[in-house]
């Protein structure tokens, strides 16, 4: 018996134009009253779910900034903190690959030096909805707790930043993020670890578990559960690690399809 669902949300739940379903929280209120706990796993920070989801912190779980941090019934469960050393080390390394817009990511909120590029501006605002501008970004250690660097590549960090910023996965998590991001998270901090102590926390299983992703960022969940579901529209490489695939798209709200298909449980 499923107990657990878990599902990422860009290019997963969310739409490609940032919408959701209008049955997605009915179908979240009918999964508890079944038993059956619905979380979120996603690389966007807290405050964001909160933005997308006004009333969500209150029905279930939510694993944010990529692993980072895990929430449920609104109570903080779990935080990573970089040490200033880490986060002056993250900064070095990609200061030396071209086209990188590093965002350190607080509890407050998120972190970035000035700029006047229009791109930049527009494609962060899309995803960053809560961010402060300062000097220098070492500034932001003395105002805020920093948990995870995402950093903007203005090409492709499959074939730029990746390859090069790759070498600090000896003593960090180095993960493209979907789009254009590369994410650097503490070591043994992803979006797996952050199920597995769910799992623990709720006493829940993994072969009681069901998961939904599309990109490589979400494999840590696929390898903490028996009901592993790649997006149709996933990333080709994602789909290899799943046990299944999704009959639509996420535009065609495929999450929700399955979910009903499987479980048996359904909204009008």
């Amino acid at each position: 018996m499923i107990k657990l669902i878990v599902s990422d949300l860009d290019g997963t739940l969310l739409r490609s134009d940032k919408t959701y379903s209008e049955k997605v929280v009915p179908l979240i209120d009918e999964l508890r009253k079944h038993g059956v706990i619905f979380a979120i796993a996603t690389g966007r920070a807290v405050h964001l779910i909160q933005d997308i989801f006004p009333d969500f912190l209150e029905k279930g779980a939510v694993i944010c900034e990529n692993g980072s941090a895990l929430l449920m019934d609104s109570k903080l469960l779990h935080r990573a903190k970089m040490a200033p050393d880490q986060v002056h080390e993250i900064l070095a390394a990609a200061r030396n690959v071209r086209r990188l817009y590093p965002i350190l990511c607080g509890t407050k909120c998120g972190y970035a030096e000035k700029t006047d590029d229009p791109e930049t501006l527009a494609y962060v605002g899309a995803y960053v909805t809560r961010l402060e501008f300062i000097e220098s970004l070492e500034d932001a250690l003395s105002l805020d707790d920093i948990c995870k660097i995402s950093l903007l590549d203005g090409m492709d960090p499959f074939k730029n930043s990746y390859p090069q910023m790759r070498f600090l996965d000896a003593r960090y998590h180095v993960i493209p993020s979907g789009g254009r991001w590369l994410d650097v998270l503490l070591q043994g901090e992803d979006k797996g670890s952050c199920l597995r102590r769910l799992q623990e926390i709720t006493g829940i299983s993994p072969d009681e578990t069901m998961c939904f992703g599309d990109f490589m960022n979400d494999v840590g969940l696929m390898e903490n559960c028996r009901f592993s579901y790649a997006m149709k529209n996933a990333h080709p490489d994602f789909k290899k690690v799943c046990a299944f695939e999704t009959r639509l798209t996420n535009d065609e709200d495929g999450v929700l399809d399955s979910i009903m298909e499987t479980t048996g449980i359904r909204v009008p």
